[in-house]
């Protein structure tokens, strides 16, 4: 560590790099010197460094947030060919932050990123094409990036491929197909394919039905913050599906749901409390 330190002192680049990684992994409390030995870095073009100082400044990880600043050093790294960059920028582009809103740029930045094969630009651009956004709506095309995302095993990829065979939109019509997918990316995490896959097992779609496991995974989902799986597991409580009946526990779901936005949740909630008053005043 003191020779590496020495070398970053004396201007060394590579040094000064791997001076910031160290500091980085060493924790959050090492951020500030951590952007310190990447901006030192960066300054000299270190191509890579200038990435993380744009994301430093996007996440205000040692220094203060600063999402303009943070787009000067993206576009910096992207234009020096950084997927990484590319991506953020594309995204940035995206949500307006650090930038105008801007569509067709956006897309730029995402084909190439995805140009790279980056996993996540795909799947970026994969939903651009699914939504139609700064694209022409093409859902075969949104599935084919999907497709490669999922060679490189992004969880969020195979959700989008399940959801595509779920519902027969840009690959045919198969629940087996989206069950096994829906399946990968709950085990790996996925809150919305956790949703997708108790739907699956609670109507027999694709697998077996089994609800109380179907319960299981409305639960994980739930605790994942999933708005849809909080209003299915209010109404497995509801109707004692899978699960002994509770409608305390059913109340409790659907209002989480709804705080959550969930539109029938929110129905079905004021639906009873009209019902309450009604009884009340009856």
């Amino acid at each position: 560590m003191d020779s590496l330190f020495s070398e970053a002192r004396a201007g060394n680049i590579s040094a000064q790099f791997a001076l910031a990684e160290r500091y980085e992994e060493a924790g959050t409390r090492y951020c500030r010197n951590a952007f310190r030995w990447y901006l030192m870095a960066a300054s000299q073009g270190h191509l890579v460094a200038w990435n993380r100082v744009a994301e430093m400044y996007r996440d205000g990880d040692g220094v203060l947030q600063n999402y303009e600043e943070a787009v000067r050093w993206f576009h910096l790294a992207a234009a020096g060919g950084d997927a990484s960059a590319q991506l953020s920028l594309g995204y940035a582009y995206i949500h307006g932050e650090g930038v105008e809103k801007d569509f067709p740029t956006a897309i730029k930045w995402y084909k190439r990123a995805a140009s790279q094969e980056n996993p996540s630009a795909l799947y970026n651009l994969g939903l651009c094409y699914d939504d139609g956004t700064g694209v022409e709506h093409d859902a075969k095309k949104a599935v084919g990036l999907f497709r490669r995302a999922v060679k490189q095993n992004h969880v969020g990829s195979m959700t989008a491929l399940g959801i595509a065979y779920w519902f027969g939109t840009g690959a045919p019509l198969n629940h087996a197909a989206a069950v096994k997918w829906f399946k990968l990316a709950a085990e790996a995490g996925d809150s919305e394919a956790m949703t997708y896959f108790g739907v699956a097992l609670h109507e027999g779609k694709g697998t077996m039905k089994n609800t109380s496991e179907a319960v299981l995974w409305y639960k994980k989902a739930a605790a994942a913050c999933d708005a849809d799986a909080k209003y299915f597991l209010g109404l497995c409580y509801l109707e004692g599906d899978g699960i002994r009946k509770n409608r305390r526990n059913a109340q409790h779901w659907f209002s989480k749901a709804a705080e959550a936005g969930h539109e029938k949740a929110r129905t079905l909630l004021q639906s009873n409390i009209e019902a309450n008053d009604s009884g009340s005043k009856g």
